[in-house]
């Protein structure tokens, strides 16, 4: 894989509407910096967790992750989300 300082990943408001949080991030960029700047078993921390995309790439990537998220709102997104993900997808 080949890796640039730009990424060109399309963000769709389905993504948006279905976890219910303004600014979601696309899971495919997060995956590469997740790879490239860690080890399987590694600590990821996000001090603004809102849906929890970080924490999801975590799950699926065999990293070990904690976050911050002040809004109930999205901590139950979080949650949701986590419960729904196996681990080792790759």
């Amino acid at each position: 894989m080949e890796y640039h300082n730009y990424y060109t990943y399309q963000s769709t408001p389905i993504h948006a509407r279905e976890f219910d949080h303004p600014t979601i991030k696309p899971k495919e960029i997060l995956y590469n910096k997740i790879k490239i700047s860690s080890n399987e078993g590694d600590l990821v921390f996000d001090p603004y967790m809102g849906s929890g995309t970080t924490a999801v790439a975590c799950k699926e990537l065999n990293r070990n992750y904690v976050g911050c998220e002040i809004n109930p709102k999205y901590i139950d997104i979080a949650n949701k989300r986590l419960s729904n993900i196996q681990q080792s997808l790759f």
